[in-house]
């Protein structure tokens, strides 16, 4: 429950309710075949799908705002609930074709894997529009509203994403103490928009996998091993919505003119326009040609892990392993403005800083490499396509870069009928200016289309420790029989805290600016990643007790109860990182967010879990 201030003065209590519902089924189904002792096939078909939406009982009511000149702060009335009202289903199509072959020492696998994804999704503001009105309050006894904006969004439609691979994988035995494994895969990813049209194609992506453990005693009982590995990685199937989607993105400005229906705040729409309408998207969708880079790169990371075991007597073992990732390229929704301005004027097209204003064209490119990019908008062109060659440094983007390392420590205590124990420690360092496809440090689960590559601004103080770098970890695992029948189990899991960020306006980037508190300043100071501090340490205890039910020849029934987080622990988790207060009416001189290191999120609460699991 929530109390704000009307445009009036008065209070009121906001018990608006909104509602997430998402959810789905699974089939699968698998045939295998054994041709003979050497060879074997097999197929499977499988169909995910999910739906999701976000809706309340308001969502016919439209958004309405106030906005106050005194402190340029965004007020909200009670009238709706959802900013937006979102409808969409998901369905992932698989079929997958493997063989096996056995020919000597060597163990051959290959086969094609094809999915499809297709998404629906409609997007619109609650009501179909959002009102925000202009409000004069520097009489705070006779505040006047003089200017309303209109904004008209939607985007939606029905989108593609096909990927298809091929491989071979071979795991060869060269002695009795040592084996190779070495794979080779293709895959081609791409992605479709609104039209049906395909915006971006990514093949001839092919990746090298090797691999080899060495029994260095040739007992059994000590082994060492290594890996390499490239992985591909698609376009996330939620840009085919958000920049191929057919997307409308008006806005309207007209002197207050009295309410159509004062009770939800819909304003008459009939004074005087007082500037130019802003047009963000008409509603078409765009040609691949100008939003998708003409020398676009694939995305992919590698991997190189190292490992010993060795036993420590007869019953317990230990391990080390190294674990090293890179994430070597990386696509990225860019907004090109700042170069395009500086190339049209360099080229004979003049100023054309009222069509790229800084938000008006968003690329999908790979950050600091040279571009080749489409337009029809440039002055004179009458529409043409002509192509742009902007080069790294006239874009101003740095590269994108996420590494990871890690250290495991593992102790293995084996079940010998009674008991058994796992413990591990793992060392992990993660760092770089880019956390993957979505940001947990502002909470954007914009999946592929986050804010950060956005403006070169917002790549200041972007390099170091990334959210999810947690320095340091513990695990412990056992079980015990209790009887033949029933075992308990407990499970223990340690975590240090994760970096904390000041996000704030960026005082010299007006661009960047633009986005609010999205920089790495704070107060008008830089505020390097992660330079805040760390949240706490955390545990978390669980527990389990299941029972084996004979009811039958070869059939059991097994029963069990766990509880998660036995404690109900509740540290911190989260915290808020916006450290410049959005309200602020001077981005250059900002306040502090009062809400700034606040907690945003702690441990789940403990809960208890009953199964039943019948095999037969």
């Amino acid at each position: 429950m929530t109390t704000y201030d009307s445009v009036d003065g008065g209070n009121y209590t906001d018990g608006r309710v909104g509602y997430e519902d998402e959810g789905g089924l699974n089939y699968t189904a698998k045939w295998t075949s054994i041709i003979n002792d050497d060879f074997s096939i097999s197929a499977q078909y499988g169909i995910n799908k999910q739906h999701r939406t976000v809706r309340s009982e308001l969502d016919g009511n439209p958004v309405v705002y106030y906005r106050y000149d005194s402190t340029a702060a965004f007020v909200p009335t009670n009238t709706w609930a959802n900013f937006t009202a979102e409808q969409g289903d998901d369905e992932r199509e698989v079929i997958r074709l493997d063989a096996d072959w056995y020919a000597g020492d060597h163990s051959v696998r290959f086969g094609v894997d094809y999915e499809k994804l297709t998404s629906n999704s409609s997007t619109i503001n609650s009501g179909g529009a959002y009102y925000l009105y202009y409000v004069d309050d520097s009489d705070p006894s006779n505040e006047e509203i003089y200017q309303v904006r209109h904004r008209n969004y939607n985007v939606g439609g029905q989108f593609d994403s096909k990927n298809f691979a091929f491989y071979i994988q071979d795991q060869w035995q060269v002695t009795d103490t040592l084996v190779i494994n070495a794979g080779l895969r293709n895959d081609t990813f791409e992605n479709f928009n609104a039209d049906g049209d395909s915006f971006a194609k990514l093949d001839n992506q092919w990746a090298l996998r090797l691999g080899a453990v060495w029994d260095v005693f040739g007992d059994g009982e000590t082994k060492a091993w290594a890996s390499y590995g490239r992985y591909y990685l698609p376009i996330a199937a939620n840009t085919n919505i958000r920049l191929a989607g057919a997307e409308t993105y008006t806005q309207e400005y007209y002197e207050f003119d009295g309410f159509a229906d004062e009770a939800l705040g819909v304003p008459n729409l009939t004074g005087a326009k007082t500037q130019p309408n802003d047009v963000f998207a008409d509603g078409t969708a765009k040609s691949p040609d100008e939003i998708v880079d003409q020398n676009l790169d694939s995305m992919y990371s590698d991997e190189f892990i190292a490992g010993y075991q060795f036993q420590l007597n007869d019953e317990w073992s230990m391990s080390i392993q190294g674990t090293y990732r890179e994430l070597s390229t990386t696509i990225e929704d860019m907004a090109i403005d700042a170069a395009v301005i500086e190339w049209a004027a360099a080229n004979g097209y003049g100023d054309v800083s009222d069509i790229w204003d800084g938000f008006h064209q968003y690329v999908l490119t790979n950050p600091n490499s040279d571009m080749r990019i489409g337009t029809t908008e440039l002055p004179g062109a009458e529409g043409e396509l002509v192509y742009m060659d902007l080069s790294a440094e006239d874009l101003g983007y740095p590269d994108s870069i996420r590494k990871y390392a890690a250290v495991d420590f593992m102790w293995q205590r084996a079940w010998d009928g009674v008991w058994m124990l796992n413990a591990a420690y793992t060392w992990s360092h993660s760092w770089g200016n880019n956390e993957g496809y979505v940001r947990s440090d502002n909470g954007q689960d914009d999946a592929g289309l986050t804010t950060l590559f956005d403006q070169p601004g917002l790549l200041d103080g972007a390099y170091g420790d990334l959210p999810n770098d947690r320095r340091h970890q513990v695990k412990l695992y056992g079980a015990y029989a209790v009887t033949e029948d029933l075992t308990l189990g407990a499970n223990l899991q340690f975590w240090t805290g994760r970096p904390i960020n000041a996000f704030g306006y960026h005082p010299t980037d007006l661009f960047a600016q633009a986005y609010d508190s999205e920089s790495f300043f704070a107060g008008g100071e830089p505020a390097p990643r992660g330079s805040r501090g760390r949240t706490s340490s955390y545990y978390s205890v669980d527990v389990s007790a299941s029972y084996n039910i004979d009811i039958g020849e070869d059939q059991t029934l097994v029963v069990r109860a766990d509880i998660f987080n036995l404690f109900n622990n509740d540290r911190v988790t989260e915290v808020n990182e916006i450290y410049d207060d959005e309200s602020s009416a001077d981005p250059t001189n900002p306040d502090v967010n009062p809400n700034y290191g606040l907690p945003t999120a702690w441990q789940t609460p403990r809960y208890v879990r009953f199964s039943v699991n019948y095999s037969f």
